[in-house]
Parts: C-alpha cells; sequence; structure tokens
C-alpha cells in the first residue's frame, strides 16, 4: 500500500506541476496581451496630444496620417474629406509617398463606388481586409503595390460622413 501511496502522491506532484507550468504560461500570456494594449493606449494618447497642438486642418491631416503610421508600424495611411456636394471623397493627407503622389493626381472616390474607401463612405461603417488580394471590393493601387491589409474607418460627425481614415498594412492579418 505505500508503494501505491507513492505512485499517487508522484502523480499527484506532476499534475501540479503541469498545472502550475500552464498557469505561469497564461499570466505571461496575457501580461504581453496587456503590455501590447498599453502601448498601443499610450500611442492613441500621443496622437491625439500632438494633433491637439497644430491649428490648421491640414497641419492636423498630416500630423496625424504621420503619427498613426509611425506610431503603430503601418505601411500607409490616408485620410480623405468629402467634397461640398456629399458625393464624392477625396484625399487630402498621406503618411506615404504613394500617398502623396495619389494627393498630386488628385486621387478620389465616388461615394458607393467600387473599393473599400467608397463603400465605407457610403455605409457609415468600418471595414477591414485581412487580406487584400482575396477581397472582393479591394481596389487595386498602383501607387500603394505593397499593401496586404487594410481597415478603412468613416470619419462621422452627427452620423454624417465628413471624411474616411484608411490604414494599409504590408502584412497580412
Amino acid at each position: 500500500q505505500l508503494r501505491t501511496l507513492n505512485v499517487e502522491l508522484r502523480q499527484r506532484e506532476s499534475e501540479l506541476i503541469d498545472e502550475r507550468n500552464n498557469l505561469e504560461k497564461h499570466v505571461e500570456e496575457r501580461t504581453a496581451r496587456l503590455a501590447k494594449k498599453s502601448d498601443q493606449l499610450r500611442s492613441a494618447s500621443y496622437i491625439a496630444r500632438q494633433t491637439a497642438e497644430v491649428q490648421e486642418l491640414e497641419g492636423i491631416l498630416n500630423t496625424a496620417t504621420s503619427l498613426i503610421t509611425d506610431q503603430y508600424g503601418f505601411y500607409h495611411t490616408g485620410i480623405f474629406l468629402m467634397n461640398d456636394t456629399g458625393d464624392e471623397v477625396i484625399l487630402q493627407a498621406a503618411s506615404s509617398e504613394g500617398g502623396k503622389r495619389m494627393i498630386e493626381k488628385g486621387y478620389s472616390f465616388a461615394v458607393g463606388s467600387q473599393g473599400i474607401v467608397g463603400y465605407v463612405a457610403a455605409q457609415k461603417q468600418s471595414r477591414i481586409a485581412l487580406d487584400v488580394g482575396p477581397d472582393a471590393v479591394f481596389f487595386n493601387n498602383p501607387d500603394l503595390p505593397l499593401t496586404r491589409a487594410q481597415v478603412v474607418v468613416p470619419l462621422l460627425i452627427r452620423n454624417k460622413v465628413v471624411g474616411i481614415l484608411d490604414i494599409q498594412s504590408d502584412k497580412p492579418q
């Protein structure tokens, strides 16, 4: 009986060690997730403080696109503003060289047109393409050839679209 008891105690000890290791792993994973969220919040706060100091609209837009790209490591950030008639969004600020070329060309989307930006402007809802290749609504852009993922967010005031925030990554997901 002592041998049986000894075997059982060793088995229980092994189970406890496994359980402790699993708990430590979960704590490490949760700590890493919390650290990442903390960094993201710190970046968002920094962006808000920096843009609040700028007085003119063009400066605010350029500062915001640059800071979003720099703080989060994205490939491209662009801000489109709605035209006076409300039927088109026009790229006004961009962080990437390709985006700046697009501004020079007067790059715009008709509200409701094919493409994620036109879709979001019409639907007033964010859209995420985790991998733009298979996304049927994605419009291939030669000025941003490395785009693999995209998130487009409507900028709303009183449920009216005043602009679009377009963020693109050169990595999927």
